[in-house]
């Protein structure tokens, strides 16, 4: 089996270190869409597919708790992270670790985010099989592609920047020749405009939001801004500033074109904790259900849907501030309010 492709999922669930006797239907359909590992994906585990000592009758043996693979990092210490979805009491979170926690001897340190796998040798080494090979087929992310707050390799809350640790991204977008004489001429370039102040607040408004919502349970949510005028009237360049507080002013995971639906549009919010979300010249795509979008936005989480083997597709989530640029009212056009 193609572990690219969707794979065979199957609907049932199976208590920890139990195991589920399979019917003849079940079996075949099963035996089918097996790879070589034997790992059966289910409700809530990965299981074996054995067969009985006992009585040689066709089994799933639970194996591991079920966690879902999202991405392949390739952290700035040139070592290779995956971050994995895990739910438990407190919801879906995501986590990061290192790549080598997948490796048959090291499974088991999983268990401090509450994932466990079996105490068989050969079932370990199966799983380790089958999980190193779904990571050996994802794309390999850059780091750098992680803005925000995230939880770290060591289960703690972190902030993850482009320059967290070797300053390399003030170096490379930047031509001035020390941090102290960026900050000193950003100084007197806002020191008499209110506006670009405001930007400029605007754009690290969101570090506190988050903070204050994942360290302190405070009660905030995100919630979006509109810069309005005419074309020529600074709209953009207030934003490039902001979009500055972070990145190149044309990284498209902190400033982009405001096209696209809805669902295209929060689908990039996705991931953003802690950081901003800029859209320019929003007035150009005139079927946008802006309070939708809006009311979407202070919801932090994207619409829930299916994937097509039936279970619960993840839902994006995000706290952040978007700010919008646009030569009309975000919210003036009759046709999109009650």
């Amino acid at each position: 089996m193609n572990i690219t492709e969707q794979p065979y999922f199957f609907n049932k669930e199976i208590s920890p270190f139990e195991r589920y006797y399979l019917t003849d239907e079940e079996f075949e359909e099963i035996s089918l869409y097996a790879d070589d590992d034997k790992v059966i994906t289910c409700l809530n585990c990965f299981a074996l597919l054995e067969r009985n000592k006992e009585n040689d009758l066709p089994v799933l043996e639970w194996g591991m708790n079920r966690i879902r693979l999202n991405h392949k990092v390739k952290g700035q210490n040139k070592l290779s992270y995956v971050d994995f979805d895990v739910t438990d009491e407190t919801g879906l979170r995501e986590i990061r670790v290192s790549s080598s926690c997948f490796t048959k001897n090291r499974l088991e340190s999983l268990s401090k985010y509450g994932i466990y796998c079996t105490n068989d040798d050969n079932a370990c080494a199966a799983l380790s099989k089958y999980l190193i090979r779904k990571i050996a087929a994802m794309p390999t992310e850059n780091s750098e592609n992680t803005i925000g707050f995230k939880i770290t390799a060591s289960g703690e809350w972190g902030y993850f920047g482009y320059d967290a640790e070797e300053g390399e991204t003030f170096q490379i977008h930047n031509s001035y020749k020390s941090e102290e004489a960026y900050i000193q001429q950003l100084n007197v370039l806002i020191r008499d405009s209110v506006p670009l102040q405001f930007a400029v607040s605007l754009a690290i408004a969101p570090i506190y939001l988050a903070y204050l919502r994942i360290f302190h349970s405070l009660p905030v949510k995100s919630f979006c801004v509109n810069f309005v005028g005419k074309s020529t009237t600074g709209k953009s360049t207030a934003q490039e500033l902001a979009a500055s507080m972070f990145s190149a002013i044309d990284d498209p995971k902190v400033i982009s074109p405001f096209f696209g639906t809805e669902n295209a549009v929060l689908k990039s919010l996705d991931g953003k904790q802690g950081t901003t979300a800029i859209f320019d010249e929003s007035t150009c795509v005139s079927s946008f259900n802006r309070e939708v979008f809006i009311y979407s936005v202070a919801n932090e989480q994207e619409k829930r849907r299916m994937n097509s083997d039936c279970s619960l597709r993840k839902s994006g989530t995000w706290i952040t501030i978007p700010i919008i640029s646009s030569e009309e009212a975000f919210m003036e056009d009759t046709h999109n309010r009650h």
